[in-house]
């Protein structure tokens, strides 16, 4: 699949093989895009706090339990901000309770995936997402 336009994703995720595991897949798959990872929710917020040299990405890959700032507390910057509220937000955990589920939602994620656990699950994933939020949805202007 390389019919990906030049996009910008985001990998936040502080569990090392987990953010590899992603960053290969998304390398692999997504050879038009543009993948960066994050190895904790504070290095993200250092990024997007400096708008005026950083392109907005397209879309963000985000861990829930991370040590630090975790994903929900990045989601609800990034859903809470005009300029940020826009970008697709994918949480992913490999163990979730129904109320972090459903309080990733209320804070504004689009959707919620349960981590990989090998790489053809890697490989599938990475797929789904990239034919669905980069060839298939509509993104806001400046976001594609």
């Amino acid at each position: 699949m390389s019919s990906i336009r030049n996009s910008l994703i985001y990998i936040v995720d502080d569990h090392h093989p987990d953010r590899q595991l992603l960053l290969y897949e998304l390398e692999k798959q997504c050879t038009n895009c543009h993948i960066i990872g994050f190895v904790s929710g504070s290095s993200l917020f250092s990024i997007l706090q400096d708008t005026s040299r950083h392109r907005l990405p397209n879309l963000i890959l985000l861990s829930l339990h991370m040590q630090g700032v975790d994903g929900p507390a990045i989601l609800d910057f990034i859903k809470t901000n005009p300029v940020f509220r826009r970008i697709p937000v994918i949480i992913m955990a490999h163990r979730a309770s129904p109320e972090e589920v459903m309080l990733s939602y209320d804070k504004g994620s689009t959707a919620f995936m349960n981590k990989p656990q090998s790489a053809a699950q890697a490989e599938t994933m990475v797929a789904v997402i990239n034919h669905y939020w980069l060839d298939v949805a509509e993104l806001p202007m400046g976001y594609k």
